[in-house]
């Protein structure tokens, strides 16, 4: 799975109706806008997807070693490891 590398920044953005909140990637370039009551607790959500899914990789990384060792009877921690 490809997606817009992070880190992704918050911009406020002053509109003629009011402000919007903007996501864009390091370059500055948008990945999308966020309106309404909830605009900055949703970017903030939005803007952390790439460090989610580099979490969510590693949990499943660690998830799936300890159950090769749960099935091969191995006791010893399981190593670190972050996939690259």
């Amino acid at each position: 799975m490809t997606h817009t590398p992070g880190p992704w920044i918050i911009n406020t953005e002053e509109l003629s109706e009011g402000f919007v909140t903007v996501i864009c990637n390091s370059q500055g370039l948008r990945i999308t806008e966020c309106f309404g009551p909830t605009q900055q607790t949703n970017a903030r959500l939005i803007a952390a997807a790439p460090t989610l899914y580099e979490a969510l990789q590693n949990a499943v990384y660690t998830i799936q070693a300890l159950f090769i060792k749960a099935r091969n009877g191995r006791t010893e921690d399981t190593m670190t490891h972050t996939p690259g």
